[in-house]
C-alpha cells in the first residue's frame, strides 16, 4: 500500500512539474510571437513612412531594388498596380494625379500652339519635315477628316511638344508627388502621417482643379483662333443622284474646311506627347531626381539617393555614439559606486582600528 501510495504521488508530482513546463513553454512561445508582431508592426510602420515621404531608399535595398521601388511606386499609370504593399497611398488619390497628369498634358499641347501663334510664327508650328502614314481610320465622318487622323507628321510644333513638352510633364509627374504626400510637412521618422494624408490630398485636388482650368482656356482659345484663321471658302458639293430639296441638306455635311481637319491633328500630337511623357521622360526625370545631381545630394527633394544614404549613415554614428556615452556613464557610475563603497569601508576599519588602539591604552597602559 504505501508503495502505491508513494508512486501515485510521485507520478502526480511529474504530472504537475510536465504541466508547469508546458504552461511556462507557452508562455515562452506566446512572449516570442508577441515579440515578432510587435517587430513587424514597426517595420511595416517604418516602411510606410518612408514611402509617404516619397523615399528614394528602403532599408537594405542596394541601387538597383532602390530605383525599381521608386519607380513602381510613384508612376503615374504603373504605381496603380505595382506599388509597394505598405504605401499608405490609396488608388483614388493615385487615380486623381493621373487625371490631373493628363490634363497638363492637353494643356501643353495647346500652350505649345499658342506659343507659336502669339510670336507670330504660326506658319513655321505647320512646317512639315516628315510624316508618317498609318492604315486609313475609318470614321464615316469625312474622307479629309480619315485622312487627316491616319497620319502623323514631324512639324515644328511637334518637335517642341514632343521634347521640352513631354519632358516639363514628366518633371510634372514626379514633382507632384510631393504635393500628395505633403513631403515639406510630414515627420522625419514616418509616423503620424494621418494629417499630411489629409493635407495632401487636399494640395492634389487643388492642383488638380487649377490644371482642368488651363487646360479648358488653353483649348478654347485655340479654337477661337483657329476658327478666326479659318479659310472663308468652301466648296458646295451636290450629290446628282438624289433630288435638288435635298443637295441643300447634303452640302451641309459635305462643306467642311480643309483647317478645321487638319486642326484635329493635335489630337494625335496629344497621344504621342502622352506616350513619349510616361515611357521616356518620367524615367529620365525619375532618374535626374534618384541620381541626387539636381543638387549634388544636397538637397532633401533633389538630393535623391544619395542624400538620404548620408542621412542614414549620419543617423547610424550618431546612435553608436549615443550609445557609446551611455555605457560609459554606467561604467563611470559603477566605478564611483566601487570607489565610494572602498572608502566606506576603509573609514570603517581606521575607526575600528582606534577603538582598538584606545582599548589597549586603557586596559594595558601602552603608548600612541
Amino acid at each position: 500500500m504505501s508503495s502505491t501510495r508513494s508512486s501515485k504521488q510521485s507520478s502526480t508530482g511529474d504530472l504537475k512539474i510536465k504541466t508547469k513546463e508546458t504552461e511556462s513553454f507557452d508562455d515562452g512561445s506566446q512572449q516570442h510571437s508577441d515579440e515578432e508582431k510587435q517587430e513587424d508592426d514597426e517595420e511595416r510602420q517604418l516602411i510606410a513612412g518612408l514611402l509617404f515621404q516619397h523615399a528614394y531608399h528602403l532599408p537594405g535595398n542596394n541601387m538597383t531594388q532602390d530605383l525599381w521601388q521608386y519607380l513602381t511606386n510613384n508612376h503615374p499609370i504603373v504605381g496603380i498596380c505595382l506599388h509597394h504593399k505598405y504605401h499608405p497611398l490609396s488608388w483614388k488619390l493615385r487615380m486623381l494625379t493621373l487625371f490631373g497628369s493628363v490634363l497638363f498634358g492637353l494643356a501643353l499641347t495647346n500652350i505649345v500652339y499658342l506659343a507659336f501663334v502669339f510670336a507670330a510664327q504660326d506658319d513655321a508650328f505647320d512646317k512639315r519635315y516628315y510624316e508618317f502614314q498609318t492604315n486609313l481610320t475609318v470614321t464615316g465622318l469625312n474622307e479629309d477628316f480619315d485622312e487627316n487622323v491616319s497620319k502623323l507628321s514631324v512639324t515644328n510644333g511637334n518637335i517642341v511638344l514632343w521634347t521640352v513638352g513631354a519632358f516639363i510633364h514628366g518633371i510634372y509627374d514626379n514633382t507632384i508627388w510631393s504635393l500628395a504626400t505633403f513631403q515639406c510637412c510630414a515627420r522625419k521618422d514616418g509616423k503620424d502621417t494621418s494629417k499630411s494624408s489629409v493635407t495632401g490630398a487636399f494640395l492634389v485636388m487643388l492642383s488638380t482643379v487649377l490644371v482642368t482650368a488651363v487646360a479648358t482656356f488653353a483649348v478654347m482659345l485655340r479654337a477661337a483662333l483657329a476658327a478666326d484663321s479659318t479659310d472663308t471658302t468652301t466648296t458646295i458639293v451636290v450629290n446628282p443622284s438624289i433630288s435638288d430639296s435635298h443637295n441643300q441638306v447634303y452640302s451641309q455635311f459635305q462643306v467642311v474646311h480643309q483647317q478645321e481637319f487638319q486642326d484635329y491633328e493635335f489630337i494625335v500630337s496629344y497621344f504621342v506627347e502622352l506616350v513619349l511623357s510616361y515611357i521616356v521622360y518620367y524615367p529620365i526625370a525619375a532618374i535626374i531626381l534618384f541620381s541626387g545631381i539636381a543638387s549634388c545630394g544636397r538637397s532633401p527633394v533633389t538630393g535623391g539617393r544619395p542624400y538620404e544614404l548620408r542621412r542614414e549613415r549620419e543617423a547610424k554614428k550618431s546612435q553608436a555614439a549615443g550609445q557609446l556615452v551611455q555605457e560609459q556613464g554606467v561604467e563611470v557610475e559603477w566605478m564611483d559606486s566601487s570607489a565610494r563603497g572602498d572608502s566606506s569601508a576603509g573609514s570603517k576599519n581606521t575607526k575600528t582600528g582606534g577603538a582598538d588602539s584606545n582599548t589597549c591604552s586603557e586596559d594595558k597602559g601602552c603608548t600612541l
